[in-house]
């Protein structure tokens, strides 16, 4: 099924068998990167996705939404 690695820093990654990873960081921050996309999640709530066409989604702890479909260009 999956392979975990448990740095000493305390960061955790799993690779599970299609590729996919999910990267827990000591710091509570967690990442999930797979084909289509990579999420980062902050301790405080915060989301930001990365998608493989280069667009960006913010959302903030409180909710805001951000997109962003080249660098510099934000729809929301």
């Amino acid at each position: 099924g999956r392979e975990e690695t448990v740095f000493p820093d305390g960061t955790v990654v799993t690779v599970e068998r299609n590729g996919d990873r999910t990267i827990v960081l000591s710091n509570g921050q967690r990442e999930i990167q797979t084909a289509g996309f990579t999420r980062r999640e902050y301790p405080d709530g915060a989301v930001r996705t990365v998608y493989c066409t280069g667009s960006q989604e913010t959302r903030s702890a409180s909710g805001t939404v951000s997109i962003r479909c080249q660098p510099g260009n934000v729809l929301l």
